[in-house]
């Protein structure tokens, strides 16, 4: 079996294990499993299961069931970790580090901030928060953290974009409004780290230039996992045609996955 076809084969697991814990979560996916097998049962009974076998190879199924059921059960503990944060945590003080380049708002600018310690606990390490903060932090930067704590907006209308749906997905629980911020130390990212985010906004530049605002927010949600660009009536549009999976299966999972192809077929 060609080492493409090995990859492409663990991305759709991968993703099928995300879609179903987003939009399925109280279903256990083993029932998938089980509907899978059933379908194979009944179908070798048939002229077509010849052709099916050349498709579904067991070395198939079974990569297909097991990278779905590794991306599904990530998906569930990252869940487990909201719905306990969400109930117990408002003042915060966090140890992180900035892994983003900031976006500017009205009164503020918006970080994203990967979680080193949450209220001296190491349990939500490598999770993320967005930080309020109105004076300037760069990239690197090793911060410490008090402030208030948000949940996310759910959707309040029929069919509404799930803002926090979406913001799961990326790992994000919610945003902190600094009070109180400290830097530790100045651009601690190594040189593999930096020389992905110099790309990333040699990236957004480039969008940003050669298409208008709502096609290159677009993009960069889809593309890079930068929701902050896209407006909130595309959001919207989005859901009332049916596609809004689209941005909720992130970019940054799509980044992660073109970031490993890469490697593996180097």
């Amino acid at each position: 079996m060609g080492k493409n076809r090995v990859i492409l084969e663990i991305v759709i697991g991968y993703i099928i294990g995300i879609l179903w814990g987003l939009y399925l979560d109280k279903i256990s996916i083993v029932l998938l499993y089980i509907i899978m097998f059933l379908i194979i049962k009944l179908i070798s009974f048939t002229r077509i299961y010849k052709y099916i076998k050349l498709i579904l190879k067991p070395v198939t199924v079974i990569l297909i069931i097991i990278s779905s059921l590794i991306s599904n059960l990530i998906l569930i503990n990252q869940n487990n970790k909201y719905k306990e944060l969400f109930t117990q945590i408002e003042d915060v003080e966090i140890v992180g580090r900035v892994i983003d380049n900031g976006t500017n708002k009205e009164y503020t600018n918006i970080y994203k901030i990967k979680i080193e310690k949450l209220n001296n606990k190491l349990k939500y390490k490598d999770t993320h928060v967005y930080l309020q903060y109105k004076e300037k932090l760069e990239y690197g930067d090793s911060v410490y953290i008090q402030g208030k704590f948000e949940e996310p907006d759910i959707t309040k209308n029929y069919k509404g974009f799930n803002y926090k749906e979406y913001l799961k997905t990326l790992k994000i629980y919610g945003t902190v409004k600094g009070e109180n911020i400290q830097v530790i130390e100045k651009k601690q990212n190594n040189v593999v780290m930096t020389y992905f985010n110099n790309t990333l906004l040699k990236t957004k530049d480039t969008i940003k230039a050669n298409f208008d605002q709502n096609i290159g927010g677009i993009l960069l949600g889809i593309l890079l996992g930068d929701a902050n660009e896209i407006e909130e009536e595309v959001r919207q549009n989005f859901s009332e045609s049916n596609i809004s999976h689209i941005l909720a299966v992130s970019g940054m999972h799509i980044s992660y996955i073109i970031i490993r192809i890469i490697i593996y077929t180097k």
